[in-house]
C-alpha cells in the first residue's frame, strides 16, 4: 500500500509521457546539487553526473514522441553536458541572479545574468532564464539578450501577478516560468504558448517530416548512449 502511494506522489518521467496528453509539452528540469560559495552542499550524496543525464535523454529519445521539449537546469557542467550529447532538445540555463534570497552556488558562472549571458553566447546555446527580479532591475537586459540572438526566459512566483508578467510581456521577453498558470490563462491571449501543438494541416506535415529527422537522429544517439 505505501508503494503504490508513493508511486502515485511521484510518477516517472516515463510514466508521465505514457498517460498525459501526447501534446502537451514539458520542461524537463534536471536537478543537480552544487555547492555553496559559503561552505557545503545542496546534497552530499548523489549519481556521477554522465550516468544521470544518460538516462534521462535515453528516456527522452524512447517516449517524449513528438512534444515539446526544452530540457533545463541550474548546474553549469549539466548545462555544457546536455549541449555535447544531443541536439534534438533545446538546452535551458537557469540562474539564480543577485535579487533573490537564495544562498549563492560556489560556481562562478552562476553568479549574475550577465555572466549567465557570456556562458549561454560561449557555449552556443539558445535559451537563459533569468530570475524576475533581476529582470526588472535591469530592463536593459532584455535587450542585450535579444542583440545576442538569444531567447529569455522569465522564473519565480512574482511573475503569476497579472502587472508583473504584462510589464515581462511588454519587455518581449520571450516565456514565462512559474506555478498556478492556469490562473492567468486568460491574460495575454495574443502570446503564443511554446508548449501547445496547434492541430492544423500546415503543422501536422512539418511535424511528420521533422519526426523523420528526429527518428534518424534518435538512433544515431542511442548508438552512442550504448558504446
Amino acid at each position: 500500500m505505501m508503494k503504490k502511494q508513493f508511486r502515485f506522489l511521484f510518477p516517472t518521467l516515463e510514466e508521465l509521457f505514457e498517460t498525459l496528453n501526447s501534446h502537451l509539452g514539458f520542461n524537463v528540469e534536471i536537478k543537480y546539487a552544487m555547492e555553496y560559495r559559503h561552505g557545503g552542499s545542496e546534497q552530499n550524496h548523489y549519481f556521477e553526473r554522465n550516468e544521470y543525464i544518460d538516462c534521462i535523454l535515453q528516456c527522452l529519445i524512447n517516449h517524449a514522441g513528438k512534444r515539446v521539449i526544452i530540457l533545463s537546469t541550474f548546474d553549469p557542467d549539466c548545462v555544457s553536458m546536455l549541449r555535447l550529447k544531443q541536439t534534438l532538445f533545446p538546452v535551458l540555463f537557469l540562474t539564480q541572479g543577485e535579487k533573490g534570497d537564495w544562498p549563492q552556488f560556489l560556481d562562478v558562472r552562476t553568479w549574475s545574468i550577465n555572466i549567465e549571458l557570456y556562458f549561454v553566447i560561449t557555449e552556443h546555446l539558445s535559451d537563459l532564464a533569468a530570475p524576475v527580479l533581476d529582470i526588472l532591475s535591469n530592463k536593459e537586459f532584455v535587450k542585450q539578450v535579444k542583440d545576442n540572438g538569444k531567447l529569455l526566459f522569465i522564473w519565480g512566483d512574482e511573475a503569476s501577478d497579472k502587472e508583473v508578467s504584462k510589464c515581462l510581456l511588454e519587455l518581449r521577453i520571450d516565456s514565462l516560468i512559474f506555478d498556478h498558470v492556469a490562473e492567468l490563462k486568460d491574460e495575454h491571449s495574443t502570446t503564443e504558448n511554446l508548449f501547445i501543438s496547434e492541430e492544423c494541416e500546415e503543422l501536422e506535415v512539418l511535424n511528420n517530416f521533422r519526426q523523420k529527422q528526429l527518428e534518424l537522429q534518435h538512433r544515431q544517439l542511442l548508438q552512442e548512449l550504448e558504446r
